[in-house]
């Protein structure tokens, strides 16, 4: 199941919808559910937005209202959960959940349901700890202190989550659970939030409630959003005990890391949004002691075995089925024609969807049962003393101040340095430390390198590899004050990808041969379109249907060595005859790098016929690859019948073969696309595919659309394998150093 999550969605719902309709064009792919973290802000009309807790600025109706009324319809299933921007007359209406708007369905302020066989568990809200203990006593029309209490979370929806006792595929909260910053890298997250710092260091960021759910639940998966930034976390419970991959995003905002998509295994579908027997079972048990007052909540007061509300509920769902109750409108939708008048405000509505629910559960509508009074302590209505325990409030505030900050540090010329940043990357991989590495400075320190390459759009993973090796090169260059000569050059990128071309060019008259050499770093392969073997074929690790469109990269590497007649166009001209002639060219290999990396041309332009294309031909590829039938002195000698004897610099048998250890594929169209990169560690594949890191079978590498293949020569690959049984295990990864040299 592909799920796409997003962070705030802050009523952007067209932009949302369209970012994925994007995705799905360019992966080829189809998104099964979207996930909303909070402030989806469902504004119906005018007097939603009275209810709406955001600051002036930020009031706009922008496009929920249209899918309410029908305009439009959600084209991918959507369940979302409450923020602290929240049309709350309106969520109020669903306390237990439902749908908002046809195809659109909120969780409820806390609560369950199942996606095809995925359990799907939310928190509405975010945490204050001087309402944290209170009922819902909030009621519209919201005053200036309730239109904010009314989104903070309470005990009540809290302590019912935590008597959930089957899994949790994946869990919703606006806030994050306190303390998942220590299972990620919280320094990177602090260089771009500032004012995170001291909040992180105090232990006070993020939700208490959240936590001890997170502690309980164990969910595979929890996402979250409010903070307005994009970070990664990776938690282990108790030691061989789950783990639970934790995703934070920001807001939808142009150039912001605002929706993810993440890859679930579940059964096949079709999918459909159904209520949850074990969760049903707890609503009915503890609707009871439902506290709607200012006063605290008492949950003792039940008395039954949860499994006699379990069998209850169990019945019901036979008779009448998990599909939640129809949408059905309970306000007028926005009409810039005619606008939602001015009028007092006549009461609470009761949603038809609450009603039939609490219908089925057999319970009372308790909702709009009036507080005893409206006189509440004066610590609940005084402004001056309303913060949350996390001075993040209003998130959106806080950003201006902190991007004029980051302005400014920008104006004033910080210092960046791709070196030291790859050090630290390289560091951070091999220091035996689990906690997940945001690369975040190293692209800041890439783009003040290559400016034009300098945007949140896609970019070319062969153009992004030369590019960083070009700034490896130039920095060492500098610090070493030598030239910027490849040829011989001894900078690190040049020692590990460095290697020799050899080019000859021979007159078809009189045969002379003119011979020049050139340094590589890469070797960009045509995809060979020759006609392959039964048994090249049997090799092939996809379904026998789709054998057709196969090239092998041993076809790819003759055709790069194989001597080719210059058009006469081409005519060069000949040292011995003195005059241009007709000529062949063939390249040859005259000296291997340690790491050999080989870029397969999979994106064709035709000036021609004005257009360009993607090659989406599978390529099989070796594991083990010898290299020798490509040397200069293996060309040479074939074109010669052998009678050459020792070829000058010529490489050893052993530094001929190599190891495979890389793979980088892409998937998707020539304008746009995602990569993959397939990691080989000791024999064992790795998949990094954006936060996630998974182990994989070798048969999905060997299938996959290959764009970049890396070896390394296979006494290396052996010597490594070994060193990295000796790593270390460290608890902590220590702060990472610049490179020396690099200031």
């Amino acid at each position: 199941m592909k799920i796409a999550v997003e962070g705030c969605m802050h009523g952007d719902l067209d932009k949302v919808y369209e970012t994925i309709k994007y995705i799905e064009n360019t992966r080829n792919i189809k998104i099964d559910l979207l996930l909303c973290c909070g402030d989806f802000q469902a504004v119906r009309n005018e007097k939603d937005m009275e209810c709406l807790s955001v600051p002036p600025k930020y009031r706009e109706m922008k496009s929920f209202w249209k899918y309410y009324a029908g305009q439009e319809v959600a084209p991918v299933p959507t369940i979302f959960i409450g923020g602290n921007h929240e049309a709350s007359n309106y969520l109020w209406e669903l306390y237990y959940g439902g749908w908002a708007a046809p195809n659109i369905y909120f969780l409820g302020f806390s609560g369950v349901v199942k996606f095809g066989n995925i359990r799907i568990g939310g928190l509405s809200g975010i945490y204050n700890a001087r309402h944290y203990h209170l009922g819902h006593f909030e009621r519209p029309p919201y005053n200036d202190s309730t239109i904010r209490s009314v989104y903070h979370v309470r005990e009540y929806d809290v302590h019912k989550l935590m008597q959930v006792e089957e899994p949790i595929d994946i869990f919703l909260s606006h806030d994050w659970p306190l303390g998942i910053t220590d299972y990620g890298n919280w320094k990177e997250l602090v260089r771009h939030k500032k004012h995170f710092k001291d909040e992180i260091q105090q232990g006070t960021l993020g939700s208490k409630a959240a936590a001890q759910l997170l502690e309980k639940l164990k969910p595979s998966y929890w996402f979250s959003a409010h903070l307005h930034c994009k970070f990664t976390a990776l938690v282990q419970h108790e030691e061989g005990g789950p783990m639970t991959k934790f995703l934070a995003l920001d807001k939808c905002l142009p150039g912001r890391k605002f929706l993810q998509i993440v890859d679930i295994e579940s059964d096949p579908g079709p999918f459909e949004v159904q209520y949850d027997e074990e969760w049903l079972a707890i609503t009915r048990k503890f609707n009871c002691v439902l506290p709607l007052t200012n006063q605290r909540g008492n949950f003792g007061n039940t008395q039954l075995d949860m499994q006699d509300f379990r069998q209850w509920v169990r019945s019901r769902l036979e008779d009448r089925g998990a599909k939640p109750c129809e949408f059905s409108q309970t306000a007028p939708p926005y009409n810039r024609s005619h606008p939602v008048s001015n009028t007092t405000f006549l009461g609470h509505p009761r949603n038809p969807q609450t009603v039939s629910f609490l219908e089925f559960l057999d319970l009372p509508y308790v909702l709009d049962n009036a507080l005893e009074s409206r006189d509440f302590p004066a610590s609940l209505t005084q402004k001056d003393d309303y913060s949350e325990d996390i001075p993040i409030e209003d998130e959106d505030e806080l950003e201006d101040v902190a991007e004029a900050d980051n302005e400014n540090q920008k104006r004033s010329g910080e210092k960046l340095c791709l070196l030291c940043d790859i050090d630290a990357i390289s560091s951070a991989m091999f220091s035996g430390d689990r906690t997940p590495y945001s690369p975040a400075q190293f692209l800041y320190s890439w783009w003040q390198h290559s400016s034009n390459l300098a945007s949140y759009e896609e970019q070319d993973a062969h153009e992004f590899f030369i590019s960083v090796l070009d700034g490896i090169h130039e920095k060492e260059s500098k610090i070493r004050n030598s030239s910027k000569d490849y040829g011989d050059c001894q900078c690190i990128a040049h020692r590990a990808f460095s290697g020799l071309l050899r080019s000859d060019v021979t007159c078809i008259t009189c045969g002379f041969t003119s011979t020049t050499y050139d340094p590589c770093v890469d070797i960009s392969l045509n995809l060979d379109t020759s006609n392959l073997s039964s048994a090249d074929l049997a090799n092939k690790p996809v379904k026998p249907e789709e054998k057709l469109g196969v090239s092998t990269l041993s076809g790819c590497l003759n055709l790069f060595t194989r001597a080719e007649r210059l058009g006469s166009d081409q005519k060069l001209h000949c040292e011995n005859c003195q005059q241009l002639r007709d000529s062949s060219k063939q390249l040859s290999i005259r000296r291997l790098p340690l790491v050999l990396c080989l870029h397969i041309k999979r994106f064709e332009h035709s000036l021609v016929r004005k257009m360009s294309r993607k090659i989406d031909r599978y390529l099989q590829f070796p594991f083990s690859l010898d290299m020798t039938p490509y040397l200069s002195s293996s060309i040479i000698r074939s074109r010669f019948g052998n009678r050459m004897f020792a070829f000058e610099h010529d490489n050893s048998d052993n530094s001929a073969e190599y190891e495979i250890f890389a793979v980088i594929a892409h998937s998707g169209m020539l304008e746009s696309g995602h990569y993959v990169t397939y990691l080989r560690l000791k024999n064992q594949w790795y998949k990094c595919d954006d936060p996630w890191i998974s182990e994989v079978d070798e048969g999905i590498v060997r299938a996959s659309q290959c764009y970049m293949l890396f070896y390394v020569q296979k006494l290396l690959y052996y010597k490594a394998n070994e060193d990295l049984s000796c790593v270390r295990i460290s608890p902590r990864r220590d702060t990472f150093a610049s490179t020396a040299g690099c200031s």
